[in-house]
């Protein structure tokens, strides 16, 4: 009896095994689907699609599978989900507000000097403001603001 229990219970978990990979192999072909689903949607020229659209649509969809994921975790891992949520919005954040903070002409003026002086080089010439006409490190910039 002993034997015949310990066969059924090693043929459940087989069994459940099977399905976990089944499962596994069906969320990673919707994830490929999902995504080249998004790629041609980004990629159409039809009124209502496009990339806006795609990013839209990717966003609900990762905010639905978190979500989801979410509903079968303890609290405190739910807790360091929302933790992580909020950290990276504050680092895109500061990133976006960094990019932000450099100044366009800074870095037409800063490229428009890279190739004076590469043309320069080129031609052997050197003039008196080159130091002046050196371009900035990004750094140095946002430290100025």
């Amino acid at each position: 009896m002993a034997a015949e229990s310990i066969a059924a219970s090693g043929k459940e978990l087989e069994k459940s095994a099977q399905r976990a990979i089944v499962s596994m192999i069906q969320f990673s072909s919707a994830c490929m689907l999902f995504g080249m689903g998004s790629v041609q949607t980004a990629l159409s020229f039809q009124k209502g699609k496009g990339f806006p659209r795609a990013v839209e649509t990717l966003e609900s969809a990762l905010n639905s599978m978190a979500d989801s994921l979410s509903r079968n975790l303890d609290q405190n891992n739910r807790a360091a989900l929302d933790t992580a949520g909020r950290i990276a919005d504050r680092v895109l954040q500061q990133s976006l507000d960094t990019l932000t903070a450099v100044d366009p002409r800074r870095l037409f003026a800063a490229a428009g000097s890279i190739i004076r002086n590469t043309s320069e080089a080129g031609s052997g010439s050197t003039t008196d403001n080159a130091e002046e006409d050196q371009p900035q490190l990004a750094v140095n910039a946002l430290a100025e603001h």
